[in-house]
């Protein structure tokens, strides 16, 4: 099977529950620079994308905190898109074990992971979880976007094609 960017996999993404949004958040990592490029991807319980971002983060960071900051910067978007109830999910499992862990983490990450729980403790979050990687592709093709072009995006409709095709590819077969 092609590993590419919009192929389908096995493991497809679960929707949310009605009225709900899920977000869906990934990070990459430029080995040679250490600039990263981290995704955001809301849908509805139908799929549906509601709203997008790349990001482009130049400063070298290692890719758990690049995992940490995509979280951070998915709550803050659907705060800023008055997002009333909504879940993150990551396929990072060290990420989200540390944000539902109640330990303190002493060091860059663990500050990232606080202002994750600050910001938790003061919205409607359905919280935090773990998704395997195909689960996440379409959020894995949406996080190499800045990483082409050096620039941060934010999309409510004419999503790239390439992550078009990896939304449809991973969305569930829905029984009405």
């Amino acid at each position: 099977m092609s590993r590419g960017c919009c192929t389908s996999r096995d493991t497809k993404w679960t929707p949310p529950v009605v009225g709900h949004l899920k977000i869906n958040v990934d990070a990459l990592m430029n080995r040679l620079s250490g600039a990263c490029g981290l995704s955001i991807i809301a849908r509805d319980y139908l799929g549906e994308v509601k709203f997008a971002k790349s990001i482009f983060w130049p400063m070298p960071i290692c890719i758990v905190a690049a995992e940490a900051l995509a979280i951070k910067f998915g709550m803050i978007t659907a705060i800023e898109e008055d997002v009333v109830i909504f879940s993150i999910t990551s396929n990072s499992s060290l990420v989200v074990a540390a944000i539902n862990s109640k330990k303190r983490i002493l060091n860059d990450f663990g500050v990232i992971v606080d202002e994750i729980r600050d910001l938790a403790a003061s919205y409607c979050t359905d919280g935090f979880e773990f998704t395997p990687r195909s689960a996440n592709n379409p959020a894995d093709c949406l996080a190499k976007w800045p990483m082409s072009n050096s620039m941060s995006f934010f999309w409510k409709d004419d999503f790239p094609s390439s992550v078009c095709l990896a939304i449809e590819a991973n969305k569930p077969l829905l029984s009405l």
